[in-house]
């Protein structure tokens, strides 16, 4: 399952997302989301790493920047709030003249 962070949602960290899934899925979309490389970077430059690696497929950089996770984490502790406030909104449009279709999440 996919989750977005994007601006517009409940819950952002202005850009991304988050994956779940079974182990291998998670394992092949890190290995993806860091340039293919066999090592990341905290591996390779640790207190005993090497800095060799291997490049183990075509990939890209979808690494989440310190600040990102930083605001998600802000973020994470309002979730409940921004929910509620959220149901609220969606409670009072029902009542306009004319809207269909709107629903409080649940």
């Amino acid at each position: 399952m996919a989750f977005s962070f994007y601006a517009t949602k409940n819950l952002t960290t202005a850009e991304g997302g988050m994956l779940t899934g079974e182990h291998s899925f998670l394992e092949r979309a890190r290995l993806l989301s860091l340039h293919g490389l066999s090592r990341d970077a905290w591996k390779r430059y640790d207190k005993g790493g090497s800095w060799r690696y291997e490049v183990l497929a075509p990939g890209f950089k979808y690494n989440m920047t310190d600040i990102q996770a930083a605001l998600g984490l802000w973020q994470l502790r309002k979730l409940p709030a921004f929910q509620n406030g959220g149901a609220k909104s969606c409670s009072a449009m029902q009542s306009l003249p004319g809207r269909r279709g709107v629903r409080a999440a649940r």
